[in-house]
């Protein structure tokens, strides 16, 4: 009779034993799944957030480009205005600058 009782409790343990293993099995692969979960949406914010960031840059890009060549453009056609403009300052030095003929008369 002891043997059937004892194998009876440690049946019982086993058992006891098993379904306590399994209970806690159980919260951690729950409590793993929720950890999963937060760092999914963690990440998935912190991918929108930075295709919000990358598409801000692509516009400042834009921007910046679509401004440097307006610029070029002004540059190149302000040049020959410039040009122009020096060669008409300098012409009208030249006419303004005394001669010797001016010195003595």
């Amino acid at each position: 009779m002891e043997v059937f009782l004892t194998l009876v409790w440690f049946l019982a343990g086993a058992i006891a034993g098993w379904g306590f293993t399994s209970l806690r099995a159980a919260t951690t692969v729950s409590h793993a799944r929720q950890q999963m979960r937060r760092e999914i949406r963690h990440w998935q914010s912190e991918t929108e957030r930075y295709k919000a960031v990358a598409d801000r840059h692509a516009q400042d890009k834009a921007a910046w480009t679509a401004g440097c060549r307006q610029g070029r453009d002004d540059v190149i056609t302000i040049v020959p205005l410039l040009i122009a403009a020096q060669q008409r300052l300098l012409f009208a030095d030249r006419k303004t600058e005394p001669t010797e003929m001016d010195d003595c008369a």
